[in-house]
């Protein structure tokens, strides 16, 4: 599979990856699009959509089953799956961010 990877990665900063429960690998970057690359080195690209690549992409955290992203205009996007269903918006951290002192996403139990 790294072989197959392209020499230059064209798609802007990496913000995060990560495995999916297929073996599949997950690669997340700075404009809010997606690829899940199977072994082969084949890809399947996905976008969270119009205000993840305006804003940005702050964090992201992928499990086997799905990831939840954090953009630049501080909300939380869920993606539920790696068929590009469209991104649910979960939260707004704006109202709450002078007073936050730590965040954490965590993983859902299965």
């Amino acid at each position: 599979m790294a072989e197959s990877f392209p020499r230059k990665w064209e798609l802007g900063k990496i913000v995060r990856f990560g495995w999916t429960i297929d073996e599949e690998l997950v690669v997340l970057n700075e404009e809010g699009v997606y690829r899940v690359h199977n072994l082969q080195g084949d890809y399947r690209q996905f976008s969270l959509g119009s205000e993840a690549a305006e804003t940005g992409m702050l964090d992201a955290r992928i499990w086997e089953n799905g990831l939840v992203a954090l953009t630049g205009a501080l909300t939380f996007l869920e993606v539920k799956g790696w068929l590009g269903s469209k991104p649910l918006t979960l939260a707004t951290a704006r109202k709450f961010m002078s007073s936050l002192r730590l965040l954490v996403l965590t993983v859902p139990q299965t």
